[in-house]
Protein backbone atom coordinates (compact mmCIF):
# COMPACT_ATOMS: atom_id res chain seq x y z
CA UNK A 1 0.00 0.00 0.00
CA UNK A 2 2.75 2.48 0.99
CA UNK A 3 4.78 1.63 -2.11
CA UNK A 4 1.71 2.07 -4.34
CA UNK A 5 1.11 5.52 -2.86
CA UNK A 6 4.70 6.55 -3.60
CA UNK A 7 4.43 5.27 -7.16
CA UNK A 8 1.18 7.20 -7.63
CA UNK A 9 2.81 10.37 -6.29
CA UNK A 10 5.72 9.99 -8.71
CA UNK A 11 3.36 9.40 -11.66
CA UNK A 12 1.24 12.45 -10.80
CA UNK A 13 4.39 14.57 -10.36
CA UNK A 14 5.55 13.54 -13.83
CA UNK A 15 2.13 14.41 -15.28
CA UNK A 16 2.33 17.85 -13.66
CA UNK A 17 5.73 18.33 -15.29
CA UNK A 18 4.36 17.35 -18.70
CA UNK A 19 1.43 19.74 -18.33
CA UNK A 20 3.71 22.59 -17.27
CA UNK A 21 6.07 22.02 -20.18
CA UNK A 22 3.19 21.67 -22.62
CA UNK A 23 1.05 24.61 -21.57
CA UNK A 24 3.39 26.84 -19.55
CA UNK A 25 5.07 28.20 -22.68
CA UNK A 26 6.99 31.43 -22.17
CA UNK A 27 5.02 32.42 -19.08
CA UNK A 28 6.95 29.77 -17.14
CA UNK A 29 10.09 30.94 -15.36
CA UNK A 30 13.26 28.99 -14.67
CA UNK A 31 12.33 28.76 -10.99
CA UNK A 32 9.06 26.96 -11.85
CA UNK A 33 10.83 24.47 -14.11
CA UNK A 34 13.56 23.71 -11.57
CA UNK A 35 11.02 23.38 -8.78
CA UNK A 36 8.98 20.76 -10.63
CA UNK A 37 12.09 18.87 -11.80
CA UNK A 38 13.39 18.72 -8.22
CA UNK A 39 9.99 17.50 -7.01
CA UNK A 40 10.23 14.61 -9.46
CA UNK A 41 13.81 13.72 -8.50
CA UNK A 42 13.08 13.90 -4.78
CA UNK A 43 9.88 11.85 -4.98
CA UNK A 44 11.75 9.25 -7.03
CA UNK A 45 14.35 9.08 -4.26
CA UNK A 46 11.65 8.47 -1.63
CA UNK A 47 10.12 5.76 -3.80
CA UNK A 48 13.50 4.04 -4.18
CA UNK A 49 14.05 4.31 -0.42
CA UNK A 50 10.92 2.25 0.22
CA UNK A 51 12.26 -0.63 -1.92
CA UNK A 52 15.92 -0.53 -0.80
CA UNK A 53 17.24 -3.91 0.34
CA UNK A 54 20.55 -2.80 1.82
CA UNK A 55 21.64 0.07 4.06
CA UNK A 56 23.91 1.39 1.29
CA UNK A 57 20.99 1.52 -1.16
CA UNK A 58 18.78 3.22 1.44
CA UNK A 59 21.46 5.86 2.12
CA UNK A 60 21.83 6.54 -1.61
CA UNK A 61 18.07 6.89 -2.03
CA UNK A 62 17.96 9.24 0.95
CA UNK A 63 20.66 11.42 -0.64
CA UNK A 64 18.59 11.64 -3.83
CA UNK A 65 15.47 12.50 -1.85
CA UNK A 66 17.34 15.19 0.07
CA UNK A 67 17.89 17.17 -3.13
CA UNK A 68 14.34 18.34 -2.59
CA UNK A 69 14.85 18.99 1.10
CA UNK A 70 17.88 21.19 0.44
CA UNK A 71 16.93 23.07 -2.72
CA UNK A 72 13.15 22.93 -3.10
CA UNK A 73 12.34 25.46 -0.32
CA UNK A 74 14.52 28.04 -2.09
CA UNK A 75 12.80 27.61 -5.45
CA UNK A 76 9.37 27.59 -3.80
CA UNK A 77 10.24 30.91 -2.15
CA UNK A 78 11.44 32.31 -5.48
CA UNK A 79 8.18 31.24 -7.12
CA UNK A 80 6.19 32.85 -4.30
CA UNK A 81 8.16 36.09 -4.76
CA UNK A 82 7.38 36.06 -8.48
CA UNK A 83 3.67 35.52 -7.92
CA UNK A 84 3.60 38.24 -5.25
CA UNK A 85 5.66 40.60 -7.45
CA UNK A 86 8.45 40.80 -4.90
CA UNK A 87 11.94 40.74 -6.38
CA UNK A 88 14.45 38.62 -4.51
CA UNK A 89 17.87 40.37 -4.36
CA UNK A 90 20.61 38.58 -6.27
CA UNK A 91 22.89 38.52 -3.22
CA UNK A 92 20.17 36.71 -1.26
CA UNK A 93 19.91 34.09 -4.01
CA UNK A 94 23.68 33.54 -4.04
CA UNK A 95 23.97 33.19 -0.26
CA UNK A 96 20.93 30.89 -0.11
CA UNK A 97 22.25 28.59 -2.85
CA UNK A 98 25.67 28.45 -1.21
CA UNK A 99 24.14 27.48 2.16
CA UNK A 100 21.86 24.94 0.46
CA UNK A 101 24.86 23.40 -1.29
CA UNK A 102 26.77 23.21 1.99
CA UNK A 103 23.88 21.40 3.68
CA UNK A 104 23.58 18.96 0.78
CA UNK A 105 27.32 18.33 0.90
CA UNK A 106 26.89 17.42 4.58
CA UNK A 107 24.04 15.06 3.67
CA UNK A 108 26.31 13.36 1.14
CA UNK A 109 28.77 12.52 3.94
CA UNK A 110 26.23 10.04 5.32
CA UNK A 111 27.95 6.70 5.82
CA UNK A 112 31.38 8.34 5.95
CA UNK A 113 30.95 10.96 8.68
CA UNK A 114 28.78 11.66 11.73
CA UNK A 115 28.42 15.38 11.08
CA UNK A 116 24.89 15.17 9.63
CA UNK A 117 23.72 11.77 10.91
CA UNK A 118 25.42 10.31 13.94
CA UNK A 119 23.87 6.92 13.21
CA UNK A 120 21.66 5.47 10.49
CA UNK A 121 19.64 2.26 10.72
CA UNK A 122 17.21 0.54 8.41
CA UNK A 123 14.55 -2.09 8.86
CA UNK A 124 12.04 -3.75 6.56
CA UNK A 125 8.41 -4.13 7.60
CA UNK A 126 5.78 -5.69 5.35
CA UNK A 127 8.19 -5.42 2.43
CA UNK A 128 8.68 -1.65 2.94
CA UNK A 129 12.06 -0.21 3.93
CA UNK A 130 12.26 2.41 6.67
CA UNK A 131 15.24 4.45 7.92
CA UNK A 132 15.91 5.53 11.46
CA UNK A 133 18.35 8.36 11.97
CA UNK A 134 20.18 9.96 14.87
CA UNK A 135 20.81 13.53 13.81
CA UNK A 136 24.21 15.18 14.12
CA UNK A 137 25.13 18.89 14.48
CA UNK A 138 24.91 19.49 10.71
CA UNK A 139 21.18 18.86 10.77
CA UNK A 140 20.68 22.01 12.87
CA UNK A 141 21.88 24.11 9.95
CA UNK A 142 19.27 22.46 7.73
CA UNK A 143 16.49 23.21 10.23
CA UNK A 144 17.63 26.84 10.52
CA UNK A 145 17.56 27.24 6.73
CA UNK A 146 14.17 25.55 6.42
CA UNK A 147 12.72 27.75 9.16
CA UNK A 148 14.12 30.86 7.45
CA UNK A 149 12.46 29.92 4.16
CA UNK A 150 9.09 29.36 5.83
CA UNK A 151 9.28 32.67 7.70
CA UNK A 152 10.27 34.51 4.52
CA UNK A 153 7.45 32.85 2.56
CA UNK A 154 4.84 33.84 5.14
CA UNK A 155 6.21 37.39 5.22
CA UNK A 156 6.10 37.81 1.42
CA UNK A 157 2.55 36.44 1.11
CA UNK A 158 1.14 38.44 4.04
CA UNK A 159 2.65 41.67 2.70
CA UNK A 160 1.31 40.92 -0.78
CA UNK A 161 -2.17 40.36 0.65
CA UNK A 162 -2.31 44.05 1.61
CA UNK A 163 -1.32 45.12 -1.92
CA UNK A 164 -4.52 43.95 -3.59
CA UNK A 165 -4.26 46.50 -6.35
CA UNK A 166 -1.06 44.76 -7.48
CA UNK A 167 -1.44 41.09 -6.49
CA UNK A 168 -4.48 38.81 -6.69
CA UNK A 169 -5.81 38.17 -3.19
CA UNK A 170 -7.03 34.76 -4.37
CA UNK A 171 -3.48 33.82 -5.34
CA UNK A 172 -2.27 35.05 -1.93
CA UNK A 173 -4.86 32.94 -0.15
CA UNK A 174 -3.87 29.85 -2.10
CA UNK A 175 -0.18 30.46 -1.43
CA UNK A 176 -0.82 30.98 2.28
CA UNK A 177 -2.86 27.77 2.38
CA UNK A 178 -0.09 25.88 0.59
CA UNK A 179 2.59 27.13 3.00
CA UNK A 180 0.42 26.49 6.06
CA UNK A 181 -0.42 22.98 4.86
CA UNK A 182 3.28 22.23 4.31
CA UNK A 183 4.15 23.54 7.77
CA UNK A 184 1.50 21.48 9.54
CA UNK A 185 2.31 18.30 7.61
CA UNK A 186 6.04 18.65 8.25
CA UNK A 187 5.61 19.31 11.98
CA UNK A 188 3.04 16.52 12.46
CA UNK A 189 5.16 14.13 10.42
CA UNK A 190 8.13 14.82 12.69
CA UNK A 191 6.06 14.38 15.86
CA UNK A 192 4.47 11.12 14.64
CA UNK A 193 7.70 9.80 13.15
CA UNK A 194 6.29 9.61 9.60
CA UNK A 195 8.01 12.65 8.10
CA UNK A 196 9.50 10.68 5.19
CA UNK A 197 5.99 9.53 4.25
CA UNK A 198 4.53 13.05 4.49
CA UNK A 199 7.16 14.94 2.49
CA UNK A 200 6.37 13.42 -0.96
CA UNK A 201 2.71 14.29 -0.42
CA UNK A 202 3.70 17.85 0.52
CA UNK A 203 5.69 18.12 -2.70
CA UNK A 204 2.73 16.83 -4.69
CA UNK A 205 0.36 19.42 -3.20
CA UNK A 206 2.90 22.17 -3.89
CA UNK A 207 3.17 21.00 -7.49
CA UNK A 208 -0.61 21.07 -7.98
CA UNK A 209 -0.87 24.54 -6.42
CA UNK A 210 1.95 25.66 -8.70
CA UNK A 211 0.07 24.39 -11.74
CA UNK A 212 -3.08 26.29 -10.76
CA UNK A 213 -1.22 29.50 -9.94
CA UNK A 214 0.73 29.34 -13.19
CA UNK A 215 -2.54 29.39 -15.12
CA UNK A 216 -3.60 32.45 -13.12
CA UNK A 217 -0.27 34.21 -13.71
CA UNK A 218 -0.84 33.90 -17.45
CA UNK A 219 -3.97 36.02 -16.91
CA UNK A 220 -2.64 38.55 -14.41
CA UNK A 221 0.64 39.33 -16.22
CA UNK A 222 -0.98 42.08 -18.24
CA UNK A 223 2.28 43.40 -19.69
CA UNK A 224 3.15 39.96 -21.05
CA UNK A 225 -0.30 39.47 -22.52
CA UNK A 226 -0.15 42.78 -24.33
CA UNK A 227 3.42 42.39 -25.57
CA UNK A 228 2.51 39.16 -27.31
CA UNK A 229 0.35 41.08 -29.78
CA UNK A 230 1.48 44.72 -29.60
CA UNK A 231 4.90 46.26 -29.02
CA UNK A 232 4.81 47.78 -25.56
CA UNK A 233 5.35 51.56 -25.39
CA UNK A 234 4.38 54.54 -23.29
CA UNK A 235 1.84 55.97 -25.70
CA UNK A 236 -1.11 53.68 -24.96
CA UNK A 237 -2.92 52.69 -21.80
CA UNK A 238 -4.30 49.18 -21.32
CA UNK A 239 -6.90 47.88 -18.88
CA UNK A 240 -7.77 44.16 -18.72
CA UNK A 241 -10.83 42.30 -17.40
CA UNK A 242 -11.65 38.59 -17.52
CA UNK A 243 -14.87 37.01 -18.77
CA UNK A 244 -16.30 37.08 -15.22
CA UNK A 245 -15.88 40.86 -15.15
CA UNK A 246 -13.00 40.70 -12.68
CA UNK A 247 -10.36 43.41 -13.02
CA UNK A 248 -7.03 41.74 -13.75
CA UNK A 249 -4.66 44.66 -14.25
CA UNK A 250 -3.42 47.58 -16.34
CA UNK A 251 -0.21 49.34 -17.28
CA UNK A 252 1.22 52.56 -15.82
CA UNK A 253 0.00 54.71 -18.70
CA UNK A 254 -3.61 53.73 -17.98
CA UNK A 255 -3.19 54.66 -14.29
CA UNK A 256 -1.80 58.06 -15.29
CA UNK A 257 -4.92 58.64 -17.41
CA UNK A 258 -7.48 57.20 -14.95
CA UNK A 259 -6.53 57.66 -11.28
CA UNK A 260 -9.27 55.37 -10.02
CA UNK A 261 -7.50 52.36 -11.54
CA UNK A 262 -4.93 52.55 -8.73
CA UNK A 263 -7.75 51.93 -6.22
CA UNK A 264 -8.89 48.67 -7.79
CA UNK A 265 -8.05 45.26 -6.37
CA UNK A 266 -6.71 42.56 -8.65
CA UNK A 267 -9.28 39.82 -9.26
CA UNK A 268 -12.06 42.01 -7.85
CA UNK A 269 -15.25 43.64 -9.07
CA UNK A 270 -15.08 46.96 -7.16
CA UNK A 271 -14.87 48.84 -10.45
CA UNK A 272 -18.42 47.80 -11.24
CA UNK A 273 -19.78 50.01 -8.45
CA UNK A 274 -17.60 53.04 -9.23
CA UNK A 275 -18.73 56.07 -11.20
CA UNK A 276 -16.24 56.52 -14.02
CA UNK A 277 -16.91 57.08 -17.76
CA UNK A 278 -14.33 54.42 -18.67
CA UNK A 279 -16.07 51.82 -16.52
CA UNK A 280 -19.46 52.69 -17.96
CA UNK A 281 -18.11 52.03 -21.45
CA UNK A 282 -16.64 48.71 -20.33
CA UNK A 283 -19.97 47.71 -18.74
CA UNK A 284 -21.83 48.47 -21.96
CA UNK A 285 -19.36 46.46 -24.00
CA UNK A 286 -19.56 43.49 -21.64
CA UNK A 287 -23.35 43.59 -21.67
CA UNK A 288 -23.24 43.46 -25.46
CA UNK A 289 -20.91 40.49 -25.35
CA UNK A 290 -23.18 38.71 -22.87
CA UNK A 291 -26.08 39.14 -25.29
CA UNK A 292 -23.90 38.06 -28.23
CA UNK A 293 -24.37 41.50 -29.74
CA UNK A 294 -21.65 43.47 -31.56
CA UNK A 295 -19.62 45.86 -29.41
CA UNK A 296 -20.47 49.42 -30.39
CA UNK A 297 -17.84 51.36 -28.40
CA UNK A 298 -14.08 51.25 -28.43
Amino acid sequence: MVESIHIAIVVISVLITVILLRYGEKYMSTAYVLMVVIINISNLGYMELRSAQTLEAAILANKIAYIGGCFLPFFILECICKICKKKMPIWVKIIALILNSIVYALVCTTGHSTIYYKEVFMFIKDGITYMQKVYGPGHKLYLMLLGSYYIAAYWVVIRAFFRRNEVSYKACMMLFGMIFFSTIMYVLGGILGIKDQCIPFIYLVDGICLLILLSRIKIFDVSTLISTSIDENNEYGYVAFDCRRNYIGCNKKAISLFDKLSQLKIDGKEWYEMSEPLFEIVKQDMDCLDRNEPVVSS
